[in-house]
């Protein structure tokens, strides 16, 4: 049996595919009908780019990861920007460049460190390390690798002079950001115990000092300079364990104890949890209260749960969130005093980029324990927010913002900014002096972004911030007195190009007035992306760099697939970078450049020209609404324009904007979808359209979009209509479910992990036991309203309330511990369609949601299976035809063809005398003339 399942998974899964493009700007192949289409046994064979890569400080070599290479494992190459050298280490990893860029450090797959000579043939190999950290800043660069020896040795180079220090009885060893420090912790038995010191050494000199000696010594910290450290320790005290916070100061005689749960500010019930940081000015430390862990009284009363009507969080949600919270606070290091910031139902804004002040910050208070997603109706959701320092504590409300206003404090905090969603504009609130300045005032564009408003980035000083609007880049005056300064010109609001700011760095650190700046763009027309530039302070159009058929990086789309953007890395030293480039028809590989013009190939990785691949092309057409909507059509490399082909629409929200994202080939895409490669490789066409909705009536937009796609796809010539199938997972599984049971132009449908009664599901719970209410409310579901205030319109996107009505042969797949869609709600459906005759199989596995392993192979399989019997006309197997009996499962698996069943048969449902509906229901039904 194992052997066929084998021989079936590479029979069967070779038809697989997953979502997009269509048009006539698309990735075309040259036909090629030599190649062999995909098939199971590439998929744990792909290599691939993914991940981090990284750029000596020179921008003169760089690190990246080949993943699955060899099979299995992964490749580490270090490689120069220009010319040939380069060096390869199988299992290589936590590669770091030394600040010169004259070495690269590395680990590799056994427990030996790795240094490597950039530019040059040298390799030394440390053996038998269990860690190591660099320090490489201030002109000199230092390697601690911690032995795995019994006496825990830890040995110090000195990079530059290749001087050694070691030391032993190390437990852990610290690095400062800067100042040449290490800090080390080292443990002596003595006698039946077991003495922690706490040492500093001075790495210029090698001086040490032990600054603490005792027990339970941990979570050290220290300071930005490089001059203070704090510490936990923890000892047991009569069963109980008893914490306290120690400091100490670079030139003092010793540590000192800096706080003790018994300490004044420490509220009852609470306890000294950890050390999280030093404040950006070294003088306070931000560490976390915790609640202390009431005792289990033992009692013989009934363990009831009680909902009540006047819980403000739900009863399920309590129970799941019974563990201790903890609370932010700071301690003054000059006196010890210690002020409690954070208190119940609510949360600290605190930033961890190191240019932003944490003086003054912002706290989100809300009013009880409500649960988030209740906010229009339940009063126990409302925020306040209040602007808090954290030098004594004092709060300033700030009563006027809308509980979903974006907001953020300024890095110098001179400033607060917020997007008011009332009056669609942005505003500043000088913390100072409590003025309020429009910053956007009658400029007539939509700062509304298609997913959420966005505030960037900051110039030195607080001099301007850089706002999005849905299309271009702004420069404004937080106080108001500069008119605004569109960065882009409007360039992008003209030619339908959304920019971005391109390098991470330009949004994390402060910019300088006339810092040139480099852009990140997609054309929304096109699918195009690519790089524009241009000088901060400067006026006109970006200069526009390399656009092109290709996926560097487009930001802002939440669905666009994982890992297919990348950010542009820059040399600190030089105007270098690596950047990241994908086709539809080429795979990810790395570039470097120094001007976004032209690009130097790093990696060379194409194992897609190897086999059956797939060009995308982009389609435009009229919904049945008269909207003007997008898709992607895949085709096999060796399309035959003289052959009909069946085509599977796959769609989830948004796709055409991946018209130019590589797709890998693997039995399924996000756990429970077509995988594109493969379905195409073998003879499909996959359309993947956009659909737009209306809030109130979102399953009406599917309809529209969807099957005004299928009208338009089925009227070109390599179209065979009567052969196109439908699948679509999570919210496209919803999608699915409602398709089959308004329209019949579909041969086959497939559903994975979807529901189809709104009304059961509005009154759900989540995977962290809160109420759905307000994911149909306000979230994906986009109903805007109540089940009580829409009813009708909850009953229309109810797909299992218009089950009679399903014509096409329907497999539905779900998992057991579903907690986004709830499994219950799946069997509402199928035993529907069971009741009514309908011709449907659910498939039910383990997990949540997703599925993946063996589990998903399995899906992989009978997936294929069942849309290559309805759209290619290849016999079902006995699973289809004759199911699999509960006693069989594990046993026969049922992929074999049924040999004595062509195509399975009718269902058990037996004609009964038509009861009239207590109201008419009017579907919609649509087929191809």
């Amino acid at each position: 049996m194992k052997k066929l399942f084998v021989l079936l998974f590479f029979t069967f899964f070779v038809s697989l595919c997953l979502s997009q493009n269509l048009s006539k700007v698309g990735n075309k192949l040259s036909p090629n009908i030599d190649k062999p289409p995909l098939n199971f046994n590439v998929n744990d064979k792909w290599p691939s780019v993914e991940g981090t890569a990284s750029i000596s400080n020179d921008g003169n070599y760089v690190a990246y990861t080949i993943e699955n290479q060899p099979v299995g494992g992964h490749t580490l190459v270090l490689q120069a920007t220009k010319g040939r050298w380069e060096i390869e280490i199988q299992g290589g990893r936590d590669v770091i460049f030394t600040e010169d860029s004259h070495l690269a450090i590395l680990s590799n797959s056994t427990d030996s460190v790795c240094i490597i000579a950039l530019g040059g043939s040298s390799m030394k190999y440390i053996p038998h390390v269990a860690s190591f950290k660099l320090y490489s800043k201030d002109g000199g660069s230092w390697l601690a690798c911690q032995l795995s020896t019994p006496v825990n040795e830890l040995v110090v180079w000195n990079l530059k002079t290749a001087q050694e220090r070691r030391y032993l009885a190390v437990n852990d060893y610290l690095f400062s950001t800067i100042g040449k420090v290490l800090v080390l912790q080292t443990s002596s038995k003595n006698d039946s115990s077991i003495n922690q010191s706490l040492s500093w050494v001075n790495l210029d000199n090698g001086s040490i000092f032990r600054f603490w000696q005792g027990t339970g010594a941990c979570n050290v910290v220290l300071d930005a300079k490089g001059t203070q450290t704090a510490f936990a320790v923890e000892n047991k005290i009569d069963g109980q364990i008893e914490k306290s916070f120690w400091y100490y100061k670079v030139g003092t005689a010793q540590a000192v104890s800096l706080a003790t749960n018994q300490a004044q500010g420490i509220d009852k019930g609470l306890a000294l949890g950890s050390i999280q940081h030093f404040s950006k000015d070294g003088e306070r430390l931000f560490f976390t209260l915790e609640e202390k862990e009431r005792p289990k009284l033992e009692t013989n009363d009934a363990q009831v749960d009680v909902w009540s009507y006047i819980d403000t969080k739900l009863q399920s949600q309590q129970l799941n969130e019974l563990g201790p919270n903890s609370y932010t606070g700071v301690i003054q290091i000059h006196d010890h005093h210690i002020i409690r910031l954070e208190n119940e139902n609510e949360r600290i804004l605190l930033s961890d980029y190191d240019n932003v002040s944490d003086t003054l910050t912002m706290i989100f208070h809300q009013e009880s324990d409500g649960r988030s997603g209740e906010e229009k109706w339940n009063p126990a959701c409302k925020l306040t927010r209040y602007l808090i320092s954290t030098k004594n504590g004092e709060r300033k409300i700030i009563n006027w913002l809308d509980d979903s206003a974006v907001v953020e404090m300024s890095p110098e905090g001179k400033f607060m900014i917020y997007y008011d969603n009332k009056q669609k504009s942005y505003f500043t609130y000088e913390t100072g002096s409590g003025i309020i300045h429009n910053l956007t005032h009658g400029i007539a564009v939509n700062w509304e972004k298609e997913y959420g408003k966005s505030i960037e980035g900051w110039m030195k000083n607080d001099k301007g911030v850089i706002i999005y609007d849905h299309n271009d880049v702004w420069k404004l005056d937080p106080t108001g007195l500069t008119p605004p300064l569109n960065l882009t010109n409007g360039y992008g609001r003209k030619h339908n190009i959304v920019f971005s700011l391109a390098l991470n760095n330009d949004s994390h650190n402060l910019l300088a007035m006339n810092e040139q700046l480099i852009f990140t763009a997609f054309n929304q027309n096109t699918k195009e992306n690519g790089f524009y530039g241009k000088a901060l302070g400067k006026r006109g159009n970006p200069d526009s760099l390399a656009m092109g058929p290709f996926v560097y990086n487009i930001i802002g789309n939440p669905f666009f697939p994982n890992g297919a953007n990348f950010s542009p890395i820059k040399a600190i030293n030089a105007q270098k970078y690596i950047v990241r480039r994908m086709s539809a028809n080429e795979s990810p590989n790395y570039f470097s450049t120094t001007d976004f013009k032209s690009f130097d190939q790093l990696s060379d990785l194409h194992p897609e020209k190897e086999y059956n691949w797939y060009s995308t092309e982009l389609c435009t057409w009229k919904s049945l609404d008269n909207s003007t909507l997008q898709g992607i059509l895949y085709k096999p490399e060796n399309f035959d324009p003289q052959k009909k082909y069946p085509v599977i629409f796959h769609y989830y929200e948004l796709k055409s904007d991946e018209l130019n994202v590589y797709l890998k080939p693997e039995a399924l895409t996000n756990y429970c979808t077509i995988n594109i490669p493969s379905y195409v490789s073998n003879g499909y066409l996959v359309f993947c359209p956009d659909i737009r909705y209306t809030i109130g009536d979102p399953m009406q937009g599917t309809y529209n979009s969807v099957v005004s796609a299928a009208e338009y796809i089925s009227k070109l010539p390599y179209v065979d209509s009567s052969r196109m199938g439908i699948q679509g997972c999570s919210w496209g599984g919803i999608q699915t479910n409602y398709l089959v049971t308004h329209t019949n132009l579909f041969a086959a449908a497939c559903s994975a992990s979807g529901i189809s009664d709104w009304i059961s599901g509005y009154g759900s719970l989540s995977d962290f036991s809160s109420s759905f209410q307000g994911l149909y409310e306000s979230g994906q579901y986009r109903m805007g309203a109540s089940l009580w205030a829409k009813p009708d319109s909850y009953i229309k996107n109810s797909a299992v309330l218009w089950a009679d009505n399903v014509t096409t042969p329907f497999l539905m797949m779900h998992t057991k511990n579903d907690k986004v869609c709830p499994f219950t709600n799946a069997v509402e459906f199928f035993t529907a369609l069971r009741h009514l005759g309908k011709i449907s199989w659910m498939l039910v596995y383990n997990g949540n949601h997703g599925i993946l392993g063996k589990d998903g192979d399995d899906f992989s399989i009978r997936m294929t299976q069942f849309f290559d019997h309805y759209l290619k006309d290849k016999p079902a197997p006995k699973w289809m035809t004759k199911g699999i009996p509960a006693k069989m499962k594990g046993i026969d698996n049922g992929l074999e063809v049924d040999d004595s069943i062509r195509t399975p048969g009718p269902g058990l449902f037996k004609k009964l005398p038509k009861v009239k509906s207590c109201e008419e229901r009017k579907t919609g039904k649509s087929e191809i003339r």
